[in-house]
């Protein structure tokens, strides 16, 4: 008996320690992580950053109110006579281009980036060309444009006013800039025109009357037109410029004189 009693009591000598460090400590249990299979989907088809900085959506700039100034370039009077040379100049300062351009639509040309597309639309635009001197333009019976120097008091304005309806077809490029919905945008192409309307205008005293006329004969301006368009900007200071290769009146009606514009946007749409 004695010989069992001290085996006994050598094993609770020994296995005491561990039973109490059992009850005095913590035991934490940590998860095992769950494993996920990364596949392509994760980069190509669930696109949520992605989309954040390229806006998927691409979005032109066409459609706003835009004012622009009007001139002519390469202008050729050699088949009138001297004393008729540069009739057709021009106040640019006060020959505005009016452009409304109601209706775009845009269509992206990329799977994700959407930073490059195609913008179409319609659009108005009414020019104004006030002549400097202040004289006035009429056909002849032959139909050919010549320059009228009314014979009035005090000439106050003299103008000539076109009015297109117009497409355009633009390339355009977007570049973000600090965040995806900043864009600084640059887009080239060409723009559709057709003439609605024409006349001249002028503006007089005479016998301390104020008087205005407005003329709606046949100036034989060409009906379809396009120009060639650049336009740029960031946010809401948007710049364009425009040049038509069609000569502004039809062949052999009178002078050789190519449309220019240059312009702001005002309001974009």
């Amino acid at each position: 008996m004695t010989r069992k009693y001290l085996i006994v009591t050598i094993a609770a000598l020994l296995f005491s320690p561990v039973v109490f460090a059992q009850q005095n400590d913590t035991v934490t249990i940590v998860p095992a992580k769950s494993r996920h299979a990364v596949s392509i989907n994760d980069f190509m088809g669930n696109q949520d950053e992605y989309k954040s900085f390229w806006d998927r959506n691409f979005s032109g700039h066409w459609s706003g109110f835009h004012l622009g100034i009007n001139s002519f370039l390469q202008k050729d009077y050699s088949a009138y006579p001297p004393s008729q040379d540069g009739f057709m100049n021009l106040k640019i300062w006060r020959s505005f281009s009016y452009q409304v351009n109601f209706w775009q639509k845009s269509i992206g040309l990329q799977r994700y980036h959407d930073a490059i597309g195609l913008v179409t639309g319609l659009g108005l635009c009414f020019d104004d060309y006030r002549f400097n001197p202040e004289v006035t333009i009429e056909a002849d019976d032959n139909g050919i444009i010549h320059p009228v120097y009314p014979d009035y008091e005090e000439m106050k304005k003299s103008k000539l006013s076109t009015f297109y309806g117009r497409i355009p077809l633009l390339l355009e490029f977007q570049i973000p800039v600090g965040h995806f919905q900043r864009r600084f945008f640059i887009s080239g192409g060409v723009v559709f025109g057709y003439k609605l309307g024409s006349h001249t205008k002028i503006k007089y005293h005479q016998a301390g009357i104020s008087e205005k006329v407005k003329f709606r004969d046949e100036l034989y301006l060409n009906d379809y037109r396009y120009s060639y368009t650049v336009r740029m900007g960031y946010k809401w200071f948007n710049v364009f410029a425009e040049y038509s290769p069609v000569p502004f009146f039809k062949e052999g009606h009178g002078p050789v004189l190519y449309p220019f514009t240059a312009g702001i946007t005002l309001v974009s749409f």
